[in-house]
């Protein structure tokens, strides 16, 4: 029981036929899975699977030993910034799950995913 739900691997679905899931929802799941580390279980088929989902799979493969930490954690809330410190270079990631709200940047930063660069004090 306990020990088990540890060793458990997340299941990244990165494929557009059979799945209802946006490329935002893909995005954040890669996002997520790719900060907290652990195991990641691959189910769709690498032969049929489009290549800007593939783009984004390979992105988080291997999978990190070091582990994100999430900024807060209060009851009933999802994180909205896991922090990883990784030596010579930290990442932040800050999830939006309202598509409200905005986010102040740090310095010196840019969005992984499409490599947008960031200026001081601009918004995301």
């Amino acid at each position: 029981g306990y020990f088990w739900k540890f060793n458990d691997p997340d299941c990244l679905i990165l494929r557009k036929n059979g799945s209802s899931m946006s490329e935002n929802e893909v995005i954040t799941q890669c996002t997520v899975l790719g900060m907290t580390g652990g195991l990641l279980l691959l189910t769709d088929d690498m032969t049929k699977l489009e290549a800007d989902r593939l783009d984004l799979g390979l992105k988080v493969l291997p999978a990190s030993s070091v582990n994100a930490k999430p900024e807060t954690l209060m009851a009933g809330t999802r994180p909205d910034k896991y922090f990883m410190d990784g030596g010579e270079h930290n990442v932040l990631a800050i999830l939006n799950w309202e598509n409200a709200k905005e986010s102040e940047i740090p310095e010196n930063s840019f969005e992984f995913w499409t490599g947008k660069r960031f200026k001081k004090g601009e918004k995301w």
